[in-house]
């Protein structure tokens, strides 16, 4: 066995011993922290460039919304819905920076590796549902 197939075996084996946790399982000031990152983030980030740019939703998607996340292993993934018509390079490069900037700051006893963003305009398609507000 090769020690990348070790380490993915033991990693595997924490998993399996781990109880999955969703949303809920998350102490609401971490959650009102990582929104409140997302708003800051925002502001520092893009409203310079955008006086006029808000953030409307941050919804929770992926593990943590379908109560699948480990708390060793799983990221929080969530949609920032802002009010500015982007295109998909400027929506992936915000995304980018506010990764950076949350993961910099994010509270480092929550139960999540790290936050990952994804940005996108008001009433976009092929937004693909989501779980829960953050």
């Amino acid at each position: 066995m090769t020690q990348a197939e070790a380490v993915e075996r033991e990693a595997r084996s924490i998993r399996e011993a781990e109880e999955n946790i969703s949303i809920d399982d998350v102490a609401p000031e971490h959650r009102e922290e990582v929104r409140e990152l997302v708003v800051e983030g925002m502001d520092e980030l893009f409203r310079p460039l955008d006086p006029d740019l808000s953030v409307e939703e941050v919804y929770v998607c992926g593990s943590f919304a379908e109560g699948e996340a480990s708390p060793t292993f799983s990221d929080l993934d969530i949609r920032v819905i802002i009010n500015s018509d982007i295109d998909q390079d400027q929506s992936e490069a915000m995304a980018d920076e506010l990764k950076k900037y949350i993961t910099q700051r994010a509270p480092e006893e929550a139960p999540f590796a790290f936050v990952d963003p994804q940005v996108f305009p008001p009433d976009v398609d092929g937004i693909p549902p989501v779980e829960e507000v953050l």
